[in-house]
C-alpha cells in the first residue's frame, strides 16, 4: 500500500473527494514530522508511537577496500507499534480481529485533554467525592 492507496481508501470511507483526503493525510504526516524534528514523541492511542532515536558514532567497513571507516552519530525516526495494532496484525483484520479492530478504532477516537489521555482512576475518584 502506498500513499495514493491510503488517499483513495480515506476518501471512500470518509465520503471526501481525493484532494481533501490527500490534504488531510499530508497534514497528519507534516504534524508528525514537525514534532519528531523537535525531538518530541508522537503517540497515537491504539496505533503506536513515533520517536527520534540517537545513533552513536561507530566504526564501519568500506566493502570495497575492507578499510575501517568512522560512521558519525546521527538521529533517526523510529516507530513502535501499540499492543492492539500488534495483535491485529497477528490475528488478521476483521472478521478474525472483530473486537480488536473496534478497540483500535476507539483508541483513535479517545478524547485527550491537555495533551494526556484521561485517567480513569482519577475520574472515578472525582465521582466518589461528596
Amino acid at each position: 500500500m502506498n500513499k495514493s492507496d491510503i488517499v483513495a481508501r480515506v476518501a471512500a470511507r470518509a465520503g471526501l473527494d481525493r484532494f481533501t483526503a490527500e490534504r488531510a493525510i499530508d497534514l497528519v504526516f507534516e504534524a508528525i514530522a514537525e514534532r519528531l524534528a523537535k525531538r518530541e514523541d508522537v503517540r497515537i492511542a491504539g496505533f503506536g508511537a513515533f520517536r527520534t532515536r540517537n545513533r552513536a558514532t561507530r566504526m564501519g567497513r568500506n566493502p570495497r577496500t575492507g578499510e575501517s571507516v568512522p560512521i558519525p552519530a546521527s538521529k533517526s525516526p523510529s516507530f513502535k507499534a501499540a499492543k492492539a495494532l500488534g495483535e491485529a496484525v497477528k490475528l488478521g483484520w476483521p472478521p478474525e480481529a472483530g473486537e480488536l479492530a473496534r478497540k483500535i478504532a476507539v483508541g483513535f477516537a479517545a478524547p485527550v485533554r491537555g495533551g494526556r489521555a484521561p485517567c480513569i482512576a482519577r475520574a472515578s475518584a472525582k465521582a466518589r467525592r461528596p
